[in-house]
């Protein structure tokens, strides 16, 4: 590992629950710029990728019913929070970006608060619905 540890535990959520690939596999990320190990993230192939791809569908179809009862306003705090949780991290999540991509970190940064951006304005969205599809 680098003496710079990412700030970000690498997981997949799967039910509500952390969890590392079915098959114990993983992908080293690697920071271009110095070769350094940035971290292991949970990386299955063939048929376990199939099983993570398969539990994560499953999760989804668990959560659905529930999910799909929630208000548009409630559905909107929730990405509220999302893009207040990646504000909050912003230096940190941009930092682990340039480490593993070697991005400019003022650009890696943009791209998060980018990310906020689209979350605040989709979570207004569902309440400018009004029930209606717009062609």
């Amino acid at each position: 590992m680098s003496e710079s540890t990412p700030a970000f535990e690498h997981r997949l959520l799967l039910g509500g629950r952390w969890h590392g690939a079915a098959d114990g596999g993983a992908w080293t990320l690697i920071d271009p710029g110095s070769g350094d190990v940035v971290a292991e993230v949970p990386y299955a192939r063939g048929e376990h990728a199939a099983a993570d791809a398969r539990a994560a569908v499953d999760a989804a179809e668990r959560a659905f019913a529930s999910w799909s009862r929630v208000s548009p306003y409630q559905r909107g705090e929730v990405l509220e929070r999302a893009a207040a949780w990646i504000r909050e991290r912003a230096d940190a999540l941009a930092h682990d970006t340039t480490l593993e991509s070697g991005k400019p970190l003022g650009e890696a940064k943009g791209e998060w608060l980018s990310a906020c951006n689209y979350l605040t304005f989709f979570a207004a969205e569902g309440a400018r619905a009004y029930g209606r599809t717009i062609p």
